[in-house]
């Protein structure tokens, strides 16, 4: 694919750290399953190169800059930076800002922002700790409404909101998958071609091939298992991935259109390449004459 990364940039204050974590093991696991489309990588405050030249924010990578921005917010914002220039906002304001401000060019980064409902025990009787609590959330509060509500309450920005673990991750993995599966249905749609089909995108008694793709969809789970099999067998250092069933039910299609247009993206396994896939075609032709057995 043309587009080699996505970056997804994770905004949040320090009262989402376990969160934080919870997103990045997340997105390792889907840069695996999509590894053969691009390369998904997390952008993390914690984890990048911060030198005492400049500050914490200014060290940063902006979010403006990635492809998505997710965003999260509990019970704060989190620390104000400086008037200039960022005009006393705080960091996680900050980006959540700048990814926004970005919609006005041509590929701006797609903004997630999820909000934690769990109530937070504050010691009421630490005074100063509750007056920061409550000026935090105050805070908080005028955010959303200057962000996500018009004057008359109703919504101008979407949010997701959530209460535990469970239900984050399911939110999260469902909507990346939906937006990274956005981009490849995108990135097909761009190709020398794509817009000329005029066959009919069903195959009566014929087998799809490596150049009906585009068009072959219902079968990305069974796809990816096949993938995540050969792993399997790589990881071993050789062995056989058989696929069978009754003549008719696809096996062909599936590892033809499905499988084999994955292989030929380069760095899904060592040693796999464009080239070495295309040269190797008419071998898996010979290969797959029985109809029954893959």
């Amino acid at each position: 694919m043309a587009e080699s990364r996505v970056r997804i940039f994770v905004s949040s204050p320090a009262d989402l750290d376990h969160e934080r974590a919870l997103v990045k093991d997340l997105i390792t696991q889907l840069a695996a399953e999509y590894l053969p489309y691009f390369k998904l990588q997390s952008v993390l405050w914690e984890e990048e190169v911060l030198t005492a030249a400049q500050s914490f924010q200014a060290g940063l990578s902006r979010p403006s800059e990635c492809e998505i921005v997710l965003v999260m917010l509990w019970t704060r914002l989190g620390t104000p930076l400086a008037d200039d220039p960022y005009g006393g906002m705080t960091g996680t304001e900050w980006e959540f800002v700048d990814a926004v401000a970005a919609s006005a060019r041509a590929n701006p980064p797609e903004v997630l922002v999820y909000k934690k409902t769990t109530p937070r025990l504050i010691d009421i009787t630490d005074a100063e700790a509750a007056r920061v609590a409550i000026a935090d959330r105050e805070r908080l509060d005028v955010f959303f409404r200057t962000h996500f509500f018009n004057p008359d309450g109703s919504f101008s920005r979407a949010f997701r909101q959530f209460e535990n673990d469970r239900v984050l991750r399911e939110l999260v993995q469902v909507q990346l998958r939906k937006l990274l599966n956005r981009r490849i249905s995108a990135e097909r749609g761009r190709r020398p071609g794509a817009g000329e089909w005029r066959d009919s995108p069903f195959r009566a008694q014929a087998r799809y091939e490596l150049r009906d793709e585009p068009v072959f969809v219902g079968r990305e789970t069974e796809t990816r298992e096949l993938v995540a099999c050969l792993d399997r067998v790589r990881g071993a250092g050789r062995g056989l991935v058989l696929i069978s069933g009754p003549s008719g039910v696809g096996k062909s299609s599936l590892v033809r259109a499905g499988l084999l247009p994955r292989l030929v993206r380069p760095f899904l396994f060592a040693g796999i390449t464009r080239t070495w896939t295309a040269d190797r075609v008419m071998a898996w032709r010979t290969c797959s004459r029985r109809r029954s057995v893959i």
